[in-house]
């Protein structure tokens, strides 16, 4: 509501009056100050799971480009190998972003170590294999 009080101050200074005088204990929105009343939110766990989001992401399409296929082509399987359990957790619920963007129609998950990230190709299936 701070950042818009400067915009809409009448607007704001009604909702401040209703549903915030009492409890801060300030007279007006406009004499708060952003940081006491602005919390911060960490979400260190959330950043981690992005990350190895974008890292698969980028290791598709790098093996991809290695293999002179369109970005644009089609997988049938992507398979992760990871011994990290909570990460295949994350990775699950954001399994529909990762078959968008890699263009995976399937998504397995292998509890295992994987030496190397690998395409594969036969004459009707593509099959990429990432180590997490």
């Amino acid at each position: 509501m701070q950042l818009y009080s400067q915009y809409v101050p009448h607007i704001t200074e009604a909702m401040y009056e209703h549903i915030y005088k009492k409890k801060e204990q300030i007279p007006s929105i406009h004499l708060t100050k952003f940081e006491t009343v602005q919390k911060r939110f960490h979400f260190d766990e959330s950043v981690a799971t992005m990350q190895h989001i974008i890292d698969s992401i980028a290791q598709v399409r790098k093996l991809k480009t290695a293999h002179q296929l369109s970005l644009k082509t089609d997988i049938n399987v992507l398979k992760i190998y990871t011994t990290d359990t909570s990460l295949v957790e994350q990775l699950k619920k954001h399994e529909q972003l990762l078959k968008g963007v890699t263009r995976a129609q399937a998504i397995e998950y292998h509890k295992e170590s994987l030496d190397q990230s690998a395409l594969t190709k036969t004459d009707e299936m593509i099959t990429v294999a990432l180590a997490l």
